[in-house]
């Protein structure tokens, strides 16, 4: 989401704890948002031309700030108990 976006916050979540960022691909976030727009209401009324410029623009946008994370996950076919077991592995050592 854009919280890390807003200005200082990155600073501050990590200060709170440990940052995670699920890093994806662009074809992914494409993929998924195709897949179910109905409960984004930023996307949810925007042509496939549209979102591709969309998530093109936030993705160049955001990703330097997410790559600040403490922890980050690089893969687009994770579910989400592989996570957790990646996670409770890290936790561990």
């Amino acid at each position: 989401g854009g919280l890390p976006m807003i200005n200082g916050m990155m600073e501050r979540l990590k200060k709170l704890g440990t940052t995670v960022y699920l890093a994806v691909s662009e074809n992914e976030i494409m993929s998924r948002l195709r897949r179910d727009r109905s409960g984004r209401p930023l996307v949810k009324e925007k042509s496939d031309s549209e979102l591709i410029e969309y998530v093109k623009q936030l993705y160049a946008l955001r990703q330097p700030v997410y790559e600040q994370a403490d922890l980050i996950f690089r893969n687009d076919s994770l579910s989400c108990d592989e996570l957790l077991q990646e996670l409770n592995l890290l936790r561990r050592n």
